[in-house]
This record gives structure tokens, C-alpha cells and sequence, in this order.
């Protein structure tokens, strides 16, 4: 991620200069005063403004190693990152020496520690054998939803604490060459490791993300032929086209609309997502419409809700694939937000692209919403 939230909208806008309706108290949007009197709010899949003061999150290093999420604190200690939330505190050994600031990110030997959001992510130098994090906690936890593609401490069955999740694996020239495979050992009640390495076993620079929880702007799992019995509810990762290591991968996705609610009642003009991209072959997404709503916690490949008509088409714009939602989420007579049941993105002919879903806090997914 840029250095501040605004530095993304500039990139998304091209423009420096933004004028901001200070007004605004939404956390995860910022809204811009546009020069014809109307308004365009950038809806970021996660909260962008601190839960105590709402001011903007941080999304950089002080002192010896201090960052402040949105709602809680991280600190780095040696070669320990600790999260603390209210009453909670997680702290995750990484196989490095001590680690230092170095600008606005923390470094090691062969690892480099990034601001995210609520978290951070830790980008890997390893060998075909993977690294362990060493995950203790100071009360116990007996509920753990993990896969081969992330790791999350529950507080409650659908609430997590702290959600660790692989982005990707990368060549020494920072191209992408594929997934990651996660897999863990409870020690015992409040301890707990976690073994990460590419799929395929070479010397590769892996990157993941470690957040503290907050509700997100979408809700959405990716499913695939590769596992087709697998549910990805956390995963902040997809693989969307054709693979090896997943098959074929698509993503089921959902706004919550009581995050829109600033918007409900407004003449709306055109809705626009933005899917950041981490690599792949170039593939183009395609938007699809639902039969019936879907279960992000429950879909598998096995029993993925059936899917209608294609809706848009990608665009690729920078770093990002843009979709034009104006079609499904406003009503084309009223002007007026429309709830869909969902959609699913898919990629187009053959190939694969590598984007961040919904539950990204390091490059969340942006809904740009224009109205009057």
C-alpha cells in the first residue's frame, strides 16, 4: 500500500489535489467534493480511520518498532511482532535476528516487515523448506478456522482475533510465481506454529499478511476444481483462472450494505471496483450474477451457487482490474442502490490473475461510488 490512504485515491484519480468533505464519518470511505457539485466516495474493503478518534490510519513505523491499527496496537521486539487488542495480547516469533526500523518499515535479516491497515505484512526470504512462526497467546483459544491458505485465532465461530493469510510467493526478479501453502500445530491452548512455504518448494520470497479483525466492506470466499471441498472465508488472496496448485479458482463476493448506508438514499451515478492485482499472466476478469444469495463461511467448489449472466468486464488500470458495477448495484429508473445477492468474478479464456480479495488489509479492494 501507498504511504497514506489519500496517496491510493491520488493514484486511482491521477489528480494531487484532492478536495475532501471533511463531513464525512464512515470508516471505511473517504468522500471528494467533485467540481460539478456532485460527490465520489472511495469505499475501502476495510476500515481506513482509527475505531478511538477516527483519524486516519497511520500506515507506518515509529520510534523502535511501534505501528497503530485501526483498532488495536502492533510492536516489534527482536524478532517478535506483537498485537495487542483491548485485553488480548498474540505474539508471533519469526526465525530472524532483531529486527529493525528502517523508514517507515521494519527489517531483518532476509525478512522485511510492511505497515498494513490493522496489521502488517512480512515479506519472507526462504528455502524450498519453508519458514515457522511461532504464534503464543496470554488466554486460551480452543476455536481455530484454518486451511491451506490462512490461519485465524477465533474470538467467536465467525468472528476472528487474528488472521494470518499468504499472498503469494515471488521470484528473485519480484515476478509472481505462485501460491503459498500454510499449515499448523496447536502446542497446546495458547500455543500454536504455523509452517509456511511456496507450492512449489523452490527458494522463493514469500509475502502474507498478519491483521488484527475488523468487519470488512465485502464479504466473499474464493472456491476451486483443485480442492473442491475447501471453504476460504479469510484467504486475502485469489488465484482467479487456471492453475496448478488450485485448479480452476473464482470469487464469490457480496457488499454489506449497512456499510453503504450513507449512500441508500442518494441519486447515484456509477459504482466502480477496483481489484488490486499481484501478478498472473494477464488474464481479464468477468463479472457474474447469482442465482441466490451464497454463504461466504459455507461455499465450496462442491456446492457453489449457480451463476446467471455476465455483467462487465474488466479494465486494467495500473495495478488494479476495474470493473464497472453501475449495472447490478444501481436501479437504472430510480438511481437508487440496488442489494444484489452477490456476484462472482471469474477469469476470462485461459490463464490466471492474482488479486487481493476482500479481506486485504495491505491492498484492500476499493468501491468508488459517484453520486449527487
Amino acid at each position: 500500500m501507498d504511504n497514506s490512504v489519500l496517496d491510493v485515491v491520488r493514484h486511482l484519480r491521477g489528480e494531487e489535489n484532492l478536495t475532501i468533505n471533511r463531513a464525512n464519518a464512515n470508516r471505511y470511505r473517504i468522500v471528494l467534493n467533485e467540481q460539478d457539485g456532485t460527490q465520489t466516495a472511495y469505499y475501502f474493503s476495510a476500515p481506513i480511520y482509527h475505531s478511538a478518534d477516527r483519524t486516519p490510519a497511520s500506515l507506518r513505523f515509529t520510534g523502535s518498532g511501534m505501528l497503530r491499527g485501526t483498532n488495536g496496537m502492533i510492536s516489534v521486539s527482536g524478532s517478535t511482532i506483537v498485537f495487542t487488542k483491548e485485553r488480548d495480547k498474540i505474539y508471533c516469533d519469526f526465525p530472524a535476528g532483531p529486527l529493525q526500523r528502517t523508514g517507515e518499515i521494519m527489517t531483518g535479516e532476509g525478512i522485511e516487515i510492511h505497515p498494513t491497515l490493522n496489521g502488517v505484512a512480512v515479506k519472507l526470504s526462504c528455502g524450498g523448506e519453508g519458514a515457522t512462526i511461532r504464534i503464543r497467546t496470554e488466554r486460551p483459544f480452543w476455536h481455530i478456522r484454518a486451511n491451506s491458505k490462512y490461519f485465524a485465532l477465533m474470538e467467536e465461530p465467525f468472528r476472528p482475533l487474528l488472521v494470518l493469510s499468504g499472498i503469494g510467493a515471488f521470484g528473485d526478479t519480484g515476478n509472481l510465481c505462485g501460491g503459498v501453502k500454510m499449515a499448523f500445530q496447536k502446542v497446546h491452548d495458547q500455543e500454536f506454529t504455523v509452517w509456511i512455504c511456496s507450492t512449489s518448494d523452490d527458494r522463493r520470497t514469500l509475502w502474507l499478511e498478519m491483521n488484527l479483525y475488523e468487519p470488512k466492506l465485502f464479504l466473499d470466499t474464493t472456491v476451486e476444481s483443485r480442492h473442491p471441498s475447501e471453504n476460504n472465508a479469510y484467504g486475502s488472496t485469489a488465484f482467479l483462472g487456471s492453475t496448478f496448485s488450485y485448479g480452476n479458482q473464482w470469487l464469490y463476493t457480496r457488499p454489506d450494505y449497512t456499510i453503504l448506508d450513507d449512500v441508500q438514499s442518494r441519486e447515484l451515478q456509477q459504482a466502480q471496483l477496483y481489484v488490486p492485482i499481484y501478478g498472473g499472466t494477464g488474464a481479464v476478469l468477468t463479472g457474474v450474477t447469482l442465482s441466490r444469495r451464497f454463504c461466504s463461511f459455507g461455499s465450496t467448489w462442491e456446492n457453489k451457487v449457480g451463476t446467471e449472466k455476465s455483467f462487465a468486464e474488466s479494465r486494467a488500470s495500473g495495478q488494479y482490474h476495474v470493473l464497472d458495477l453501475t449495472s447490478i448495484l444501481i436501479d437504472p429508473q430510480s438511481r437508487m442502490l440496488c442489494q444484489p445477492d452477490g456476484w462472482v468474478l471469474r477469469a476470462k479464456g485461459g490463464g490466471y490473475t492474482a488479486v487481493s480479495t476482500g479481506d486485504s488489509s495491505f491492498s484492500p479492494q476499493i468501491l468508488a461510488v459517484h453520486f449527487r
